[in-house]
């Protein structure tokens, strides 16, 4: 056999294993997208919900108004990063054929990721520091500050990284950071070697 004969034999047996591995973990994200939404209709429907819904004032009820939305808030966090998952191996895998398995990781604990970085997220809307939201919402509005919140986790999990550079960048407001911090310098290396290894491949 011809070294031009293994170089290609070596390059599709390379594609077969890319090509299983973005399988698998295209399912393994399926299948928490499922758990997510099951675990939202479970929150939706159960009696706690309900009784927040129900009741006719906010007064006593200001702790499990905030648990039950920092759970939708989670929730959408691991629904967005799921989604961001997905569309991320119809790209890499099925269109641009370039899907590597290095970033399995990502893909595996991207929700988890997420969900935290969504309640970190709720945590400081809720705090007052971005002006997204005002206060909790009264019994009669549970229903859309509870679409809202799956919304901000929504957005949180699918952008990711955005919501991690704005949260450096209000950091670096806050604390007065000048110099580009460890995040931004994490990403610029990146940035330059994905565009080194684009050129020398």
């Amino acid at each position: 056999m011809s070294d031009d004969a293994k170089v290609e034999f070596e390059n599709e047996d390379n594609n077969r294993h890319s090509f299983l591995i973005a399988s698998i973990i295209s399912v393994y994200n399926t299948v928490m997208g499922v758990i997510v939404c099951w675990a939202m209709y479970l929150l939706i429907t159960s009696e706690g919900f309900r009784t927040i819904f129900n009741a006719e004032s906010q007064s006593g009820n200001e702790i499990s108004i905030l648990i039950i939305m920092a759970a939708f808030c989670m929730s959408g966090g691991g629904l967005g990063a799921i989604l961001h998952c997905l569309v991320g191996l119809h790209i890499h895998a099925a269109i641009i054929g370039d899907f590597s398995s290095r970033y399995i990781g990502s893909y595996i604990i991207g929700p988890f990721g997420a969900a935290f970085l969504a309640l970190a997220m709720f945590c400081i809307i809720q705090g007052g520091l971005l002006t997204l939201a005002g206060d909790i919402s009264a019994p009669r509005e549970i229903l859309g500050a509870t679409l809202f919140y799956i919304a901000i986790g929504v957005l949180c999990g699918f952008a990711y990284d955005t919501v991690v550079l704005r949260l450096d960048a209000v950091a670096k407001q806050m604390f007065g950071g000048k110099q580009e911090s460890f995040l931004e310098s994490a990403l610029s290396d990146a940035k330059r070697n994905q565009e080194r290894n684009k050129y020398r491949g």
